[in-house]
């Protein structure tokens, strides 16, 4: 008997989200074909393929010991500073 792919992909979704329970209150929601994982509303990795994606700020935060907020928020500003220079240099 077959394995239902969806079956699989909500299982190995379900184990992840055991696996994060310290973390705080992760949610997977499906989409793409694999799940999203989520923490206070935002979306912090998806899992694809039986492989979790991981965001790097998310990453990051967690590595650094600051919130994900002011690492994603740190990174937006250095992303729009770089483009604004970037731009600058094309005139």
């Amino acid at each position: 008997m077959a394995t239902n792919p969806s079956s699989a992909r909500r299982a190995f979704a379900d184990h992840v989200v055991d696996l994060l329970r310290g973390v705080g209150a992760v949610r997977a929601k499906p989409m793409f074909g694999g799940h999203g994982l989520y923490l206070d509303g935002v979306m912090f990795a998806l899992l694809a393929d039986g492989r979790c994606f991981i965001k790097v700020w998310a990453l990051e935060g967690a590595l650094s010991g600051r919130s994900w907020r002011q690492v994603a928020e740190q990174d937006r500003l250095s992303l729009l500073m770089a483009l604004e220079d970037a731009q600058s240099h094309r005139r």
